[in-house]
């Protein structure tokens, strides 16, 4: 079982260099030197659902910098204009990606990232949901193994019954629409039973 924590950072501007404190060294150093508030209240909102899971334990950085508590529990972080997700599981390896609905030319950037089955896709419906739902799926499958996007994005499939992926290990995936506008996917090594935990961090 899975379970997904969700907070808005909005809340958090009044009370921004207090809670900062709350943070380790370093990551309250690279909460600041970003130069919009909204980075910094989501680098803080990240910090703070790390540590809410963490305890006060040290995390680790793997080498695409994916963060790890070596004990567990596996977790992944995601975050995107107003909200930041943290995917916890305290059995496998889990990876999750939110991406907030922008109007843009999706089709034009989905034949610069996708697998030639996943553009087809596309085009045979264009909408921004199915874009930001296969992009969200895809990430999220890179963070789970903590590659990133050095494996290149148009090199698989993430599409039912079409499915190409690099690595050989079993992986289950979902999608959740639970913010208007948004799209968030979680990719994990065992089937996903996730609860969802909307957190307010005060």
């Amino acid at each position: 079982m899975q379970i997904i924590y969700i907070t808005d950072i909005r809340p958090l501007a009044p009370h921004e260099e207090e809670l900062a404190l709350l943070l380790p060294y370093l990551r309250r150093e690279k909460t600041r030197q970003y130069l919009q508030q909204k980075d910094r209240l989501r680098c803080l909102a990240g910090g703070l659902l790390i540590e809410h899971i963490a305890k006060g334990r040290e995390v680790f950085y793997e080498k695409y910098g994916k963060p790890y508590l070596p004990k567990g529990p596996f977790f992944n972080l995601s975050h995107a204009g107003d909200y930041v997700c943290l995917a916890v599981s305290e059995t496998s390896p889990v990876g999750i990606d939110i991406e907030m609905h922008r109007s843009e030319d999706f089709l034009a950037l989905g034949k610069t990232a996708f697998h030639a089955d996943e553009i087809d896709f596309l085009e045979k419906k264009p909408a921004a949901e199915r874009f930001y739902t296969i992009w969200t799926l895809k990430e999220s499958y890179a963070k789970m193994f903590g590659t990133g996007f050095s494996v290149e994005p148009s090199s698989f499939c993430i599409l039912p019954e079409k499915t190409r992926l690099p690595f050989e290990r079993e992986v289950f995936f979902k999608t959740f629409n639970i913010i208007e506008d948004y799209s968030l996917s979680v990719c994990a090594a065992e089937p996903i039973q996730a609860e969802i935990k909307n957190i307010s961090i005060r």
